[in-house]
């Protein structure tokens, strides 16, 4: 096959095969089963709740409504969702392999009613936090990451999040989208940006390790 390419397909398939192809590293599996397990718990240990009055109708992709479905965590389960960091210096590979491993997930899967309302349920999100652990952009990346994730060109959810002052309000509003959304896993990176010290008044940012947590 190589011999009937031209020269510009040549240079193409080398240039897909440094892009695509990775040898895996010991850490991979250890990986890949507790982000399958984390995913597993926490939609194990969670409730739902219907509107039956407009489940059929309406979509909880309508950021100006209240959504018609929403699932939250059941206080009757005490088991862990199973939260994890993974650390090691830069360029080791970890944003890589987690993308790698993601690939294999749909991110959002659409559930399409008879009555022809749509429940968009975002498994997992992959959010950058901020440098110097800055709650506030913190908060609106999660927003940002879920208005990517689901298609958005406008910021809504983003910009619902921005909206409100108080971080407690901030918070809340997190809360609800994760609830709305059925969102199985938030995968946060660089979250050594909030592994935070204080000198002399002022926060200094542990930069030596970088690091990501389910």
């Amino acid at each position: 096959e190589l011999e009937d390419m031209s020269l510009s397909d040549k240079l193409e398939n080398i240039v897909m095969l440094r892009e695509q192809f990775r040898i895996m590293l010991p850490f991979h599996e250890s990986l890949d089963k507790a982000i399958y397990q984390a995913l597993i718990k926490g939609y194990r240990n969670r409730r739902v709740s219907f509107d039956k009055a407009n489940i059929g109708r309406t979509t909880n992709a309508d950021f100006n409504n209240n959504s018609p479905v929403k699932m939250y965590k059941d206080p009757l389960h005490l088991e862990s969702y199973g939260s994890f960091n993974v650390e090691g210096y830069g360029g080791t590979g970890k944003s890589l392999a987690l993308s790698v491993i993601m690939s294999h997930y749909k991110q959002v899967i659409i559930h399409r009613l008879k009555g022809g309302g749509e429940i968009y349920q975002i498994l997992y999100l992959i959010v950058q936090c901020p440098p110097n652990g800055n709650m506030s952009a913190f908060y609106s990346n999660i927003g940002k990451a879920v208005d990517t994730a689901i298609g958005y060109t406008y910021p809504a959810f983003q910009k619902r999040i921005d909206k409100v002052h108080s971080l407690g309000e901030k918070l809340n509003i997190v809360i609800n989208i994760i609830e709305r959304f059925n969102i199985g896993l938030i995968l946060f990176d660089e979250i050594q940006m909030f592994l935070t010290s204080k000198n002399s008044g002022n926060r200094k940012v542990n930069v030596k390790t970088e690091s990501f947590q389910v």
